[in-house]
């Protein structure tokens, strides 16, 4: 079990650290040339890194599913379990929020997608961190 917990970590930071690359990129990084402003030519290199890298990281919660999330939903008291089903709630619709924002071609339903996908990220990169160093934190 100690190797799953280590993949879904290091799978976790991969993804933490490619989408808040290609955040920055997409946001900061504009050029502008003689035609308009136009993407960083790095964007595509953090694009494709955040793409190949967050299917790890659902493959490691799939994982973690039947071993730590399912058992400790059913076995631990409600206050213990606040952080783990932040995370649960928070990873689904990060998930399919990205899912959609890639195939959606209605630009409503693209931005629509993007906020959701931007702010359940970072409520899930909150959960994940308190959830992560809780045992050193005392609240």
């Amino acid at each position: 079990m100690k190797r799953v917990y280590s993949f879904t970590h290091l799978a976790s930071y991969l993804s933490i650290l490619s989408g808040l690359g290609y955040f920055i990129v997409i946001e900061y990084f504009k050029l502008e040339t003689p035609y308009g402003l136009r993407p960083h030519s790095s964007q595509g290199l953090w694009q494709a890194f955040h793409i190949l890298v967050v299917p790890a990281l659902v493959f490691a919660i799939g994982l973690l599913w039947r071993e730590h999330i399912y058992v400790k939903l059913k076995a631990t008291t409600r206050f213990k379990r606040i952080s783990g089903i932040g995370l649960l709630a928070s990873f689904l619709i990060m998930t399919f929020s990205g899912y959609f924002l890639i195939v959606s071609k209605n630009q409503f339903f693209i931005d629509l997608n993007k906020y959701l996908h931007l702010a359940s990220s970072l409520l899930w990169l909150l959960f994940y961190l308190y959830h992560h160093f809780k045992k050193k934190i005392t609240i």
